[in-house]
């Protein structure tokens, strides 16, 4: 891993993606995870994440993999919460709340199962989603929609196409395609 540090968030076309750290490899959430960092490479964004493991190490797989990038920002130094060995580069905030801050600056994202660090990171997206135009931002409804479902059916504010639900690879793969021809 040839890893440089960046102080300045300053990334191409990037694309994020918002999962669980839990994920471990060879589970089905991981392959998903690695499939979606692939195709996000494979339409020439550059895949950033929270650089940690599980959904977000499997994201950074599928990316390298297939000959994109893959961004990871750390609120801890490397030598205290090591970052997965699949990205190319990363930047270090310093603390949770300025990471949040980082990722949710990339005007495009996918929310996919995970915790509570992951459900901040997807209403923080809603909220902005809400608020700017031209923001994408696709959740993971087998997992979601039970969740957040109820709550966003109260906001009447958020039109058709800002924010996606997506059930299966198929549909995140077609979602990205959409994505690219509006850039």
């Amino acid at each position: 891993m040839n890893l440089s540090v960046h102080k300045k968030f300053e990334v191409d076309n990037p694309f994020c993606l918002f999962g669980g750290g839990a994920w471990q490899p060879g589970s089905e959430g991981w392959k998903l995870s690695e499939r979606i960092g692939r195709m996000i490479a494979n339409r020439g964004f550059t895949l950033v994440t929270g650089g940690y493991g599980g959904a977000m190490e499997a994201a950074s797989k599928g990316a390298i993999e297939a000959g994109g990038e893959a961004v990871g920002i750390l609120y801890a130094p490397p030598k205290v919460h090591k970052p997965n060995p699949h990205i190319d580069k990363f930047f270090v905030a310093s603390d949770y709340t300025e990471r949040m801050s980082m990722l949710l600056r990339v005007p495009r994202a996918i929310g996919l199962p995970g915790g509570s660090g992951t459900l901040a990171e997807i209403w923080s997206s809603i909220a902005l989603v809400r608020r700017f135009e031209g923001r994408k931002f696709a959740i993971w409804e087998p997992f979601w929609q039970s969740r957040l479902g109820p709550m966003l059916d109260e906001f009447e504010s958020i039109s058709a196409g800002t924010v996606e639900w997506v059930a299966s690879a198929e549909d995140v793969g077609e979602w990205l395609n959409h994505i690219n021809l509006a850039i």
